[in-house]
């Protein structure tokens, strides 16, 4: 009788240690998905001409390790632009980097912006539709992809009626929205275009070329 407790006492004792160990994991997991792993930036920059304007995200890595964007690696400190396009030499789709290279190479600072940070599950989900979002056309345009990436985390959501213009008003319509912020110059050989879908989403290097009239 004697014996059979124990062998009760030594079950009950690993059970709570595997309840308890079970349970930091669980908690570990979850403190590793609150953690804050980067800045995600809506900029807004008008057109020369009405309906021209352009919308795209800005990525600022705030981690001391490399984040994934889309399909792009960001390295720690790092950043990347994320942008759709109609009139790329590649054709349309998703480009990275070409608005941080363009506004910084010419020096363009007539954009508005608005912020907000991202947990480590909020960038895996907004990498996601990142993924699924190589396409272009005058409905589905830089606008759609912007604000509907925007809204796939909580919080300053933004409605979306096709216009560049919108994005601008609501934009402003934030109290806490900010004018220029200054990006990251990547070379020409960090500019990229998004192909395929999905988990068949990868990178290609951009052959765009730099030309006045075709600066969003």
């Amino acid at each position: 009788m004697k014996n059979l407790k124990k062998i009760i006492s030594v079950f009950m004792v690993v059970a709570i240690l595997m309840c308890s160990f079970s349970f930091v994991v669980a908690n570990a997991a979850n403190t590793a998905d609150d953690e804050i792993v980067a800045r995600m930036t809506m900029g807004y920059r008008d057109g020369a001409k009405m309906f021209e304007g352009h919308s795209f995200l800005y990525f600022e890595n705030l981690t001391d390790h490399e984040i994934m964007v889309g399909v792009y690696p960001v390295p720690a400190g790092g950043t990347v632009s994320v942008g759709t396009f109609g009139t790329m030499v590649d054709g349309p789709g998703l480009y990275y980097n070409v608005e941080a290279y363009r506004y910084t190479f010419l020096k363009l600072t007539d954009y508005i912006s608005i912020s907000k940070t991202l947990t480590k599950a909020d960038l895996e989900e907004v990498s996601d539709k990142i993924t699924r979002s190589g396409f272009w056309n005058k409905f589905f345009n830089c606008t759609y992809f912007a604000i509907t990436t925007w809204n796939v985390v909580p919080g300053k959501s933004m409605i979306w009626l096709i216009f560049p213009e919108i994005c601008n008003i609501e934009i402003k319509s934030f109290s806490d929205h900010g004018g220029y912020f200054p990006m990251n110059m990547p070379t020409t050989e960090q500019v990229y275009k998004q192909i395929g879908d999905g988990a068949d989403a990868h990178l290609v290097p951009a052959s765009w070329h730099m030309e006045a009239d075709t600066i969003f």
